[in-house]
Order: structure tokens, then sequence, then C-alpha cells
């Protein structure tokens, strides 16, 4: 985190959070139901996956802050953050996106990918502005590209014979999308695709 702490997670029901400076543990957070994955959301207070829920908690003083309202998809669990007081969710039939408020835990608009379309991943750009989602129902897998100041579609990527495989792939600050492609035969290194 920027203030030079980081945080652990140490049992199924305790996170720790230790000084960089001093190598000492500075907090210890206990009761946080099976946390899995950490993502800050400013100075102090960040977002933990309990299982299949969304809590946040401040660090400085080692409290609960609230749980955001809905389940994550239980093999799909992702999300990704907005801005300091939004966050993108995958739904828990990954049929949408839902856009989450930090301070009220409530939903404030969802990305619909289309009908009978189920999204298998998320990725956010770091300025968190464009939200890249795969689509593992259409022939050949697309990509979906979202802007999310204007709350838009931008993208809906194909590549004829191709298969974006969503697990190869990152998104950078600056949102440019890369992408790996499987490559059989000849060809020993996989060719980069970047969108932007």
């Amino acid at each position: 985190m920027d203030n030079g702490w980081q945080i652990r997670i140490i049992q199924r029901w305790v996170m720790g959070i230790t000084d960089d400076e001093i190598c000492q543990p500075v907090r210890i957070l206990k009761g946080v139901p099976h946390p899995t994955n950490i993502i800050p959301i400013d100075q102090f207070k960040c977002i933990v996956l309990c299982r299949r829920e969304l809590r946040i908690y401040d660090l400085n003083s080692g409290s609960f802050v609230t749980k955001l309202k809905g389940v994550m998809n239980q093999k799909m669990p992702y999300y990704g953050l907005h801005d300091q007081s939004h966050l993108v969710a995958l739904s828990r039939n990954r049929m949408y996106i839902n856009l989450m408020n930090l301070e009220t835990g409530d939903c404030v608009t969802t990305f619909k990918a289309g009908e009978d379309r189920f999204l298998n991943s998320l990725l956010v750009s770091g300025d968190g502005r464009v939200l890249v989602c795969g689509d593992e129902t259409q022939k050949p897998f697309p990509l979906l590209v979202w802007n999310l100041k204007s709350r838009k579609l931008l993208y809906d990527l194909r590549i004829p014979h191709h298969d974006f495989i969503t697990s190869l792939s990152a998104i950078t600050y600056e949102e440019a999308y890369a992408m790996l492609k499987e490559v059989y035969g000849k060809e020993c290194f996989p060719r980069t695709q970047v969108f932007e």
C-alpha cells in the first residue's frame, strides 16, 4: 500500500498488516471470514473477498466498515476497482457486471452482456476507466470493452478463427490490452496483439 504497509492473510480468520520500514506487525485483524483476495481502495481502506462476499475494512482503525450487497460467482469471483467510491464485480450468474457504490454497498448500475452470454473474465485498467470481459458463449470468443465513465459498451471485439483466451491477458494502467495467442507447430513463441 502507499503508506508502506503490507497486508498478509495469516489464517482463515486473521489478516496481518506489517510496516515495511520496521518489519513489524502493526495491526492484526481477527474475525475476517476466510479472506482470499485484497484490493486497496485508498491509503487505509481495502476491499477483501471473503468466500463469496466483498467486505470493506479500515486498516488504520482495524475495523470492518461495510459489506457490499449480493454474492459473487463461486468459481469466478472477479472484481476490480473503478475509482475510490465504485467497484465493478462479475454477477453471480455471470450474465452481467455490477457497478457497486463502496459507501453504501448498493448496486448503482449493471452492464449486461446480452441474452445467453456468459462472461468468464473481468479486467479493469489501472486508471479505472476501461473494463474488458471475455464471453465464452459465442464462437469465436469475443471481448467486450466498456467505458466505465460513460457506462457504455465501446467494442465487441472478434477476430475470425481466433478465441481470446482471457487467462493469457492483461490490461495496463493506460488502457492498452495485451492478449497472447497459443500457437502450435513451427511457431514456438506466442504472438501478442495489442488493442487500444
